[in-house]
């Protein structure tokens, strides 16, 4: 079905670079997708790279998903064997050694990265030392998974930081190498298709904590599509049991039902493309932001890319109120932000109910994502 016609909205150009401040530098982009198991999820690669080339760079891209088969093999076999390194001789290492050795006369000038300590060897320190003049990583998950990166803290000449909440532990211990850089999309590759004749609510995402059950909740409001890991049949007989037996959470055989009901219609995770189609048929969205800190087991909140992604494809989403977010976005009108998750169902009644004008607040995000939060927008800031 053909979306329907867009509505008019505030316009605010795409952000452009004022001056090309990488003009003519060679630069290296080592960087991974979002999920390397994902098919057609190159975004967070091809939005960088896109903003190196706007601002000037003679760009190298080597992206980890075409090395997906042997990453994931490595993380369900090596770690129980004891092996907390790839080896040298991988193909994935093989893969960056052959983007290093193929730098133009003098190496790079930048090399940004998306190294984990289980890719730094001493030979790909080495390497990149000698292959670049200054090294960036831009690491994603540092606030919950900072074990995976101590050693990179020490290798790269600078951290960017996209999780405010991991600033106060990180730049006490590393000072001026850490730096905050938020995330940021593409307005090329999320685009606004289409504005549904009526709402419907999309959760992109995987299946944890309570959120099994605070879907169910949210559906009962207004029509909800799901996609991500963990919401299959079996996943959801596990997630009931869990709740009722560990968490002693009573389960009422209407939740019990429509969970189960649902769990056989569930999607599984999608694309770039998948989204920005389903963005279109839906209107709204709504993110879960908790996680869970490996080395504490605390359960933390962070902004996380499919904020501003929900954002550029003109979609009316539902987020937990962080401070990035009230900066980024003006909350109402180009965000709905919660304080916990049980105010939602009553955002979506008051939507259903016509209170909020869902249609207007995704296309004030769109405008507010082009003009503040692309990827070139970010890295001019981050480079000048």
């Amino acid at each position: 079905m053909l979306p329907a016609p867009l509505r008019d909205h505030p316009h605010m150009a795409i952000h452009r670079p004022s001056r090309r401040v990488l003009d003519g530098a060679p630069v290296a982009l080592v960087f991974s997708p979002g999920n390397v198991s994902i098919d057609y999820a190159a975004s967070l690669v091809r939005g960088p790279e896109r903003a190196l080339l706007e601002l000037g760079a003679r760009v190298d891209t080597f992206t980890t998903a075409h090395y997906a088969r042997d990453l994931t093999h490595f993380y369900a076999v090596k770690p129980k064997l004891g092996v907390d390194q790839l080896s040298d001789d991988s193909s994935l290492l093989r893969g960056i050694y052959a983007l290093l050795d193929d730098a133009p006369p003098g190496g790079f000038d930048l090399l940004i990265g998306y190294f984990y300590d289980v890719m730094l060897t001493p030979r790909m320190c080495e390497r990149l030392r000698a292959s670049a003049r200054r090294l960036v990583n831009f690491p994603l998950n540092l606030l919950d998974q900072e074990d995976h990166f101590r050693a990179a803290l020490d290798v790269f000449d600078e951290t960017w930081c996209a999780e405010e909440g991991a600033l106060e532990s990180l730049q006490p211990r590393h000072g001026a190498k850490i730096r905050y850089v938020p995330m940021a999309s593409d307005p090329f590759l999320f685009k606004r298709l289409g504005v549904p004749r009526e709402p419907r609510v999309l959760f992109t995402g995987s299946a944890y904590g309570r959120r099994g059950e605070l879907l169910s909740r949210f559906a009962r409001e207004i029509a909800l599509t799901v996609t991500g890991r963990g919401h299959d049949l079996s996943s959801t007989v596990r997630a009931i049991a869990r709740e009722t037996v560990r968490d002693r959470r009573v389960v009422s055989p209407r939740e019990a039902i429509a969970r189960l009901r649902a769990s056989v219609e569930e999607r599984a995770p999608i694309g770039d493309e998948a989204y920005v189609a389903l963005a279109a048929e839906h209107g709204i969205s709504v993110g879960f932001n908790d996680v869970r800190q490996e080395s504490t087991g605390k359960t933390v909140y962070k902004v996380r890319l499919r904020e501003y992604d929900a954002a550029m494809t003109g979609l009316c989403h539902v987020a937990r109120r962080l401070p990035e977010l009230e900066r980024g976005f003006e909350p109402g009108r180009e965000m709905l932000l919660y304080d916990d998750e049980s105010e939602v169902p009553e955002i979506l009644r008051r939507i259903r109910r016509g209170a909020v004008d869902w249609r207007d607040v995704g296309a004030r995000a769109r405008a507010r994502a082009e003009r503040d939060h692309t990827w070139t927008r970010r890295l001019e800031d981050a480079l000048t």
